[in-house]
């Protein structure tokens, strides 16, 4: 969930890596801000180049806040 909105939104977060992904449309939807990024996304199909990073925290189930997640 992300505080500010009190909005469920699947996404994938994983804390392990440099940021997680999240739906263009999601970002456009929660109104959130889009920072600049020169970061690239690679998989089997290749190599692009992410639109933007967006830095919220998140809620994870009822008790858990994680402060300034990257997107």
């Amino acid at each position: 969930m992300f505080p500010k909105t009190n909005m469920w939104v699947p996404t994938l977060y994983d804390p392990g890596s440099f940021g997680s992904i999240i739906r263009e449309s999601v970002v456009r939807d929660l109104q959130l801000k889009v920072l600049p990024t020169n970061q690239k996304v690679r998989g089997i199909g290749g190599e692009n180049a992410c639109p933007g990073k967006v830095v919220s925290d998140v809620m994870i189930g009822d008790k858990s806040t994680w402060r300034n997640v990257t997107w």
